[in-house]
């Protein structure tokens, strides 16, 4: 081997593995002194990751027990106020029975009553003082309580603790609310015009929640013909692109468009661009004309083309495209019976639907655009746009009197109208148009026979129509209110083989502001808005119904947070009476609505005929003050006629046919009216059973966080209101009477204390149970991060000793190495 001193491969090797001993004897002496085997994310990356994650979720553990038991800590305070009110309640029901006992005087029971008075004020100091952490829990002021007692985001646990003061207490059923409130907004993005005209959603135009919807795209509709960027589809799909921010989802709905052909000529055949829909033409090579029977069949033969469907009533078409594109109707103008009437180059949008579990905040630079105000929308309320109808309608026309000359009277837009008729021409529809159009002659208002119905007048004007101050001396019957309602009857002679009985309604008085407060808060009973579909109006309905003052209450400013107010009639008319399976051959007059009664009827309806043509008559009726009531037959056998709205219920029963008129106002108000039904009744030989109405009764139920607290007012009796018992506040044991109601409003006060007590009884036990789990969990989560990152201090020992002992023999070694190349000298001596 050659003898070299340039290199000194020995020395080289020995420092070396030198080093890497005293890098072993670092690390040794760093996990020692540590007591973890990872202390960078170069002993071990993977492992520094996940040991990270489990230390968030130790911690978030131990955070969330702690959070446990603080909860734990709160229901204990609040448990320990309750089960004094619960005391106090017990003697004021000891002293509550005292007094009722006959064997008292005044002066006893005032005694006893002056205890009870205290005892109120002191369940009102507690309710108001008892707090933890700085925050009250018994007086309803902290809504719903969510403990964290998880270590990731919503692991949750809710409970409630309503409002515990003498006037939240002793109401009985009703008096707390609870559940969720989902939001169901109807908006229009409707725009029509001609096409190109119309607005697509810009950025800005609308923010929801404070996040601001993009431009609707053009790419988001696939299906519309033009102005696909305007469609129903492209807004909804904007909406839904940001649904993960706002927590709003929006739904396209059906678009629909309709075409009025009735001055079309029919002369003339459908011919090559006359009629266009969503750019498929319409020509019909068999020579359907504008007017046709077929028109609505022969378009709905290209629906796979166009996504449209038609329907032909009357030369009126209806569109539909079940899918919210746009529906585009265009003509090149060569027929002119259909561009007189509006068919060239107009685009119609569908509607979009707004739904959110939680309350969200309406805004931007143009929010209008889809008919909306800058505003904070909750749950349960709805928001449509405006439309207005200038036009009203009499049906039913038959106008039948024994008297000759019998006029009409009635003032349209402050012009008073005569219209003079004779036995034998106010019978017809026609004649009755000739008298109007006549007497109307310079007014600006025109009637007309609707060419859907020969028996239907429609009357209409530039502008509204206000129609008031409506009489008739047909028949010597007299109009008590401003109406054009007239119920006439044929002189014929019947025989009434089934029977109804009446009975009476609730007392419901007319409520006007001030004659009723609820939780503190003046119902306002003016300017009560109804929300009917797409069309905002009026109500105009009977103020003595249950439906006006739950519309009232919760359309009161503040009082609409806290409470929410819904209203039914039932109007109960008695048994069903048939000696036998019968025909029946008699009339009913339901709010307004003659309904003509045949066929089988047995006793207590047990065919369903009776119900059934009821039903079938409420289903079809144009009438807002009909359509949507609902009969039956309990099982009693008596006929029931129930209102979900709480609208009163009138029924009259006739055993001869009878016909009327009836007005419906600009903006689609009834005006309702009654003929006196004695003078009327014996002018025309029928003989009428007596008449019923129904008024319904109104249901408070409070809202999450809220209470039905006290009902007064000086109506307040008159309200229609079911709370149950009075409240605990208003407890008074100084009569025996208030001794006795007092047991009555304590028992219930004691049911809500219980609820609640129990309530928070069971969300303790169930923390200690959830404390365990957490306390488990962390335990098992601690021993594996601690086999990842900690120490094995026997293995690190052992490894420092070896790196030591490599240590010391590196050193030595080194030097001899170092010493190796001087032996070269002795070659040179």
């Amino acid at each position: 081997m050659a003898m070299v001193i340039n290199s000194n491969i020995m020395s080289l090797n020995a420092q070396r593995n030198l080093s890497t001993a005293q890098a072993d004897q670092n690390q040794a002496m760093e996990r020692l002194t540590s007591g973890k085997r990872i202390n960078s994310a170069a002993d071990d990356a993977a492992g520094l990751a996940i040991s990270n994650r489990m230390t968030s979720q130790i911690n978030g553990l131990n955070q969330a027990v702690r959070n446990a038991n603080d909860g734990i800590s709160l229901i204990q305070t609040a448990e320990g106020a309750l089960d004094e009110s619960t005391n106090i309640l017990q003697r004021m029901r000891e002293l509550s029975v005292q007094s009722s006992n006959g064997t008292y005087d005044s002066g006893n029971r005032d005694t006893l009553n002056a205890e009870v008075q205290q005892l109120i004020k002191e369940l009102d100091r507690i309710s108001e003082t008892t707090s933890f952490n700085g925050q009250k829990v018994l007086d309803g002021s902290l809504g719903n309580i969510d403990l964290q007692v998880g270590s990731e985001a919503n692991e949750t646990i809710g409970f409630e603790i309503d409002k515990m003061d003498a006037k939240s207490l002793g109401r009985g059923e009703g008096a707390v609310g609870d559940g969720t409130f989902t939001l169901a907004v109807e908006t229009s993005t409707a725009q029509s015009g001609a096409s190109g005209s119309l607005s697509t959603l810009n950025a800005d135009d609308l923010t929801l929640n404070g996040v601001t919807v993009p431009a609707s795209e053009t790419s988001s509709d696939t299906v519309s013909s033009s102005d696909n960027a305007a469609s129903a589809i492209s807004t909804a799909a904007a909406i839904n692109s940001i649904s993960g921010r706002t927590g709003v989802v929006a739904e396209a709905n059906a678009t629909t468009a309709t075409l009025n052909l009735g001055g079309a000529s029919s002369a003339t055949a459908l011919q090559a661009g006359d009629l266009v829909i969503n750019g498929v033409d319409m020509a019909a090579a068999s020579g359907i004309t504008a007017t046709s029977d077929g028109l609505a069949e022969h378009i709905n033969t290209f629906s796979m083309q166009t996504g449209v469907r038609a329907e032909n009533n009357a030369n009126v078409l209806t569109f539909t495209a079940i899918d919210g594109r746009n529906i585009e109707v265009a003509s090149d103008g060569a027929v002119t019976n259909l561009t007189t009437l509006g068919a060239t180059d107009s685009v119609a949008t569908g509607t979009v639907t707004l739904r959110s579990n939680e309350e969200f905040t309406i805004g931007g630079n143009t929010p209008e655009y889809v008919g909306l105000d800058e505003k904070t929308v909750a749950a349960n309320e709805t928001v449509a746009l405006q439309e207005t109808v200038a036009a009203i309608t009499v049906s039913d026309l038959q106008i039948t009197s024994s008297n000759g000359g019998d006029a009409l009277s009635f003032d349209i837009n402050g012009a008073t109208i005569t219209a003079t008729t004779t036995a034998a021409d106010a019978t017809t529809a026609d004649a009755l148009v000739v008298a109007i159009n006549d007497a109307a002659e310079g007014t600006g208002v025109t009637a007309a026979i609707d060419p859907a119905d020969d028996n239907q007048i429609v009357l209409s004007a530039i502008g509204d129509l206000d129609i008031t101050n409506v009489s008739t001396d047909a028949g010597s019957a007299s109009i008590t209110s401003a109406s054009l309602a007239i119920n006439a009857s044929n002189n014929v002679g019947t025989e009434q083989s089934a029977s109804v009985q009446e009975t009476d309604g609730t007392n419901f008085d007319r409520m006007t502001n001030g004659d009723l407060t609820v939780n503190g808060y003046n119902v306002d009973f003016d300017n009560v808005p109804v929300i009917d579909g797409t069309n905002e109006k009026s109500f105009v309905g009977d103020r003595a119904s249950a439906q006006h003052t739950a519309l009232s209450i919760n359309n009161t400013e503040g009082l609409k947070d806290e409470v929410v107010a819904t209203a039914k009639t039932e109007a109960n008319l008695g048994k069903v009476s048939a000696d036998a399976a019968l025909d029946a051959n008699f009339g009913l007059v339901v709010n307004g609505d003659f309904i003509d009664l045949d066929g089988e009827v047995k006793d207590s309806d047990a065919s369903g005929n009776l119900v059934g043509q009821l039903n079938a008559a409420f289903e079809s009726s144009s009438s807002a003050d009909v359509n949507g009531l609902v009969a039956s037959v309990n099982d009693s056998g008596e006929l029931l006629i129930t209102a979900d709205d709480g609208r009163n219920i009138t029924v009259q029963t006739y055993d001869a046919a009878t016909t009327e008129v009836e007005v419906t106002a600009n903006g689609g108000a009834t005006v309702d009216a009654a003929v006196n039904s004695d003078s009327f009744l014996a002018s025309f030989d029928v003989t009428a059973q007596n008449a019923v109405t129904a008024k319904g009764t109104v249901t408070l139920e409070a809202k999450t966080g809220h209470t039905v607290g006290e009902i007064g007012g000086d109506k307040r009796s008159l309200a229609g209101i079911d709370a149950g018992a009075d409240a605990v506040a208003n407890i008074d044991i100084s009569t025996v009477e208030g001794a006795q109601a007092a047991i009555d409003s304590i028992d219930n006060a004691l049911e809500s204390v219980n609820e609640t007590r129990s309530e928070l009884g069971a969300v303790n036990n169930r923390l200690d149970f959830t404390i365990n789990n957490l306390s488990n969990v962390s335990e098992n989560a601690s021993a594996a991060r601690s086999r990842i990152e900690d120490a094995d201090f026997a293995a690190e020992s052992a490894n420092l000793s070896r790196a030591q002992v490599l240590q010391q023999a590196g050193s030595a070694m080194l030097a001899q190495a170092n010493a190796a190349p001087q032996q070269v000298l002795s070659l040179l001596q």
